[in-house]
């Protein structure tokens, strides 16, 4: 029992310890039918425009799944940070793709 514990506790940690969090404002927002959301970041301050993070081939774009509710309020926290013009934060892996484009497990609204 505690040999699982274990194995899931460091598995987790070291999950978290290889994220990477990236603060950005949403240029633009979308939901598909197909359940899936994609938001993309505006250019930095100097105009550079956004890349892949996780080594993705399209990097203009951050994706995610809205199949369950975590996913739907994610979307939902997009939408109010692109109305309002607020900053998010967000967290990439370094590696997970949703087709071409970066996914995402967290958003967030930055005060």
């Amino acid at each position: 029992m505690l040999k699982w514990f274990l194995l899931i506790f460091f598995g987790l940690a070291s999950f978290s310890a290889l994220s990477v969090s990236y603060k950005i404002e949403i240029c633009a927002i979308q939901s598909h039918i197909n359940g899936n959301a994609f938001i993309q970041p505006c250019p930095d301050t100097s105009g550079k425009k956004w890349y892949s993070r996780n080594r993705c081939s399209a990097g203009d774009w951050i994706s995610w799944s809205m199949s369950n509710i975590g996913g739907q309020v994610m979307y939902s926290t997009g939408l109010a940070a692109y109305t309002t013009g607020a900053t998010v934060e967000l967290n990439l892996d370094g590696s997970s793709c949703h087709g071409a484009y970066d996914t995402t497990e967290v958003i967030r609204l930055v005060k």
